[in-house]
């Protein structure tokens, strides 16, 4: 965020008491929540996964002390299953109806799953020569699909939210006076 955008803010709202403060508490939060909709979409743009899937793993936390305000997104999940993501065919594979099962995690690319099959709509893989025992097909953790770039993205977009929420919160605290 620019100094300067601060430091207006810092001066229109200077006689007020705790106006200063409420602006950009409202202001930050306005912000992680759009940021938290900002990486969700940067994550759609290369992968996969279900929003509905995104949406349980990202979450938002803000912090209010006296000389403090932080915002922070957070994600957090395990391994996701292989039908979270692109998986063809979704119906089962089991008995005569036995078809090659592909995943696609990143977009545009599917690959095969070696002695795989879906059942009830989960993928699953014999892992011998022998029908058992036979293991779920895990893809990857949605912490693991954010990268650099994509953070960097979120950021600067964060910046950007971050400074015209504070510009509109001012003008709020200051309507709410006269």
């Amino acid at each position: 965020m620019s100094s300067n955008a601060f430091d207006r803010a810092r001066r229109a709202l200077d006689g007020i008491p705790d106006g200063f403060q409420k602006a950009v508490f409202s202001a930050m939060g306005r912000t992680v929540s759009h940021g938290k909709t900002s990486l969700r979409r940067e994550i759609q743009k290369k992968y996969t996964v279900k929003t509905k899937v995104i949406r349980k793993t990202i979450a938002t936390k803000l912090i209010k002390k006296p000389d403090i305000t932080e915002g922070q997104v957070q994600v957090k999940s395990p391994n996701l299953l292989a039908n979270q993501f692109s998986l063809r065919p979704q119906s089962d594979t089991t008995g005569a109806k036995r078809k090659e099962v592909r995943l696609g995690i990143r977009k545009g690319s599917t690959k095969r799953i070696e002695r795989g099959f879906v059942s009830k709509g989960i993928a699953f893989k014999r892992k011998g020569k022998d029908s058992y025992p036979i293991e779920p097909v895990f893809g990857p953790a949605v912490p693991g699909l954010v990268d650099e770039r994509m953070i960097d993205t979120v950021l600067s977009d964060a910046k950007e939210t971050f400074e015209k929420r504070l510009k509109h919160e001012v003008s709020r605290v200051l309507k709410r006076i006269k």
